[in-house]
């Protein structure tokens, strides 16, 4: 088997060797009534998921 697909969330699978993977998704919006509060959104979202991955990797059994 070369991929096992645990589901989303739950960082108690980091202790049973399950680790997130970072995944991209597209969106489109046909109009955006707030481009500014979105484009800021997506900034502290990037940010916030390279925390997590790192904190992930801190925890986790492999060497990253």
């Amino acid at each position: 088997m070369q991929k096992l697909e645990s589901g989303a969330g739950g960082e108690h699978k980091i202790a049973r060797s399950f680790i997130p993977v970072k995944m991209r998704s597209t969106h489109w919006l046909t109009q955006n009534p707030f481009p500014a509060g979105l484009a800021r959104f997506i900034e502290e979202e990037k940010h916030m998921i390279d925390e997590y991955d790192a904190d992930c990797w801190a925890h986790s059994p492999y060497s990253n």
